[in-house]
């Protein structure tokens, strides 16, 4: 994210809100409030918006407040150890600046805002490498990530025995499919994306696949199925060829006196079908396409109450009513999001350990708890968990904490699922309790952790 340095800054802050006992009380209870935008992002107040008393953030026009009293406490720094966040800094005004420019050239922002040519072009960069942020974590991870390896190995070309007088690579062809479970239209699709000044969803998804068809040669098909309820209404069955790897071949010919051996080098096609389905993860759409050598979730939000994604996960567990332990990668936009989500898949039984970035993270929370974590067992080299280096530029705004920005992908992990005949029927029991024992719950306090592949 080299744009950042323009902000002398190394990363980008994550979770600014501040949480304060005013903001505390009224998230306990409606934990719906939507701080920043229908309520003051200081005191937690209901706003009237069309009240002339209520006053917007100047700089951004993208935090509402009640007062000028209460913008200028959340402008002030007052950070410590018990409040990281900053609250609406110069440095996330000017971030959130960002994503109004953006919204406002997608249609989606009212205020009308004069640019200049080089800040329209920087927006639309910053836009467009969200859009191919998602092809190219998929390829890059695939070729990057251990947990990967043993799968892809069998998409390796295999050289024909030397008694084999056709010579050349085994003619084997071998598909590699992989589901992206939840994808919607909007985000993995492209959506409406003005793309006319670039290739299209289906052909950069193509073109990203480009170097792993090379590295593992034996690959004929790759084929992305994306499933999901927000995917297209039309299911999409869209195919497009990239150039395979260079290979050569011995033939012989007859000159009318003796056999002679000449090479020839040819140059193979690989198909790439990219399809859609409209509708859940779940066993009856396994059953009618074809069968995942890797799995795939973009930003799925495992502990957002608002989805329920025990289903897909069991699918993925047990897929036509076996076991696997399915290679699988998942993105989220914040690093806390993606701690919670690892703990969310460990608790319940879908993964057998944590990176060990994370089981640190926890013990270290742990510490002044009588607890059975064990760190010592989370030390599997097939996990991966850290910040993705093909992330986009654009930043975006929380839609329930004005002050909170992210990045679509940001981070990432991986591994491979538990595999386990009881995890889905643990994670049901599991379930099950925590209905039957949830209460509100104060807000956990946000803190910042560093984490590494």
């Amino acid at each position: 994210m080299d744009f950042l340095a323009s902000f002398n800054l190394h990363e980008l802050p994550e979770q600014q809100t501040k949480i304060n006992e005013d903001i505390s009380e009224a998230l306990k209870e409606n934990p719906d409030i939507r701080l920043g935008f229908d309520a003051c992002c200081t005191c937690a107040k209901k706003l009237k918006l069309s009240d002339k008393s209520d006053v917007c953030c100047k700089g951004c026009k993208r935090v509402w407040y009640c007062s000028k009293e209460c913008r200028r406490k959340d402008a002030e720094s007052d950070v410590n150890d018990d409040e990281p966040a900053q609250g609406h800094s110069s440095i996330i005004c000017s971030l959130c600046r960002l994503a109004q420019i953006e919204d406002f050239l997608e249609g989606k922002a009212d205020n009308k805002i004069t640019l200049s040519k080089e800040e329209r072009e920087a927006a639309y960069d910053r836009i467009r490498s969200e859009h191919e942020s998602y092809p190219a974590t998929l390829a890059n991870v695939l070729l990057d990530a251990m947990s990967f390896q043993p799968t892809l190995a069998r998409m390796k070309k295999e050289r024909r025995k030397k008694t084999d007088r056709a010579g050349g690579f085994s003619s084997r062809n071998k598909t590699f499919t992989i589901h992206i479970i939840g994808a919607s239209e909007e985000a993995e699709l492209w959506g409406d994306y003005d793309h006319s000044s670039c290739e299209s969803s289906y052909a950069a998804y193509a073109e990203a696949m480009t170097e792993l068809s090379h590295t593992y040669d034996g690959i004929s098909t790759i084929e992305l199925i994306f499933v999901g309820p927000d995917c297209p209404k039309k299911n999409v069955n869209e195919v497009r060829f990239i150039k395979g790897a260079t290979e050569e071949h011995q033939s012989s010919r007859d000159d009318g006196s003796k056999n002679k051996q000449r090479n020839t080098t040819t140059a193979s096609k690989i198909e790439v079908r990219v399809q859609s389905y409209r509708c859940n993860y779940d066993e009856s759409i396994c059953n009618t396409i074809p069968t995942a050598d890797v799995v795939v979730f973009f930003n799925p939000g495992f502990t957002c109450p608002d989805y329920d994604w025990s289903g897909a996960l069991n699918t993925c567990v047990k897929e036509h009513g076996v076991a696997r332990r399915k290679p699988f990668m998942i993105t989220t936009n914040t690093e806390m999001e993606a701690i919670s989500d690892l703990q969310y898949l460990h608790k319940h039984g879908y993964i057998d350990n944590l990176p060990m970035v994370v089981a640190d993270i926890i013990d270290g929370e742990n510490t002044s708890k009588e607890t059975d974590f064990d760190i010592a067992e989370h030390n599997d080299p097939n996990i991966f968990f850290g910040e993705n280096p093909n992330a986009g530029l654009r930043v975006r705004q929380s839609g329930n904490m004005a002050n909170d920005l992210f990045v679509k992908n940001r981070w990432i992990y991986g591994g491979l699922f538990s595999g386990n005949e009881e995890a889905s029927t643990s994670s049901k029991k599991i379930e099950a309790k925590e209905r039957r024992d949830s209460t509100p719950q104060k807000p956990k306090k946000r803190s910042k952790n560093s984490a590494l592949m």
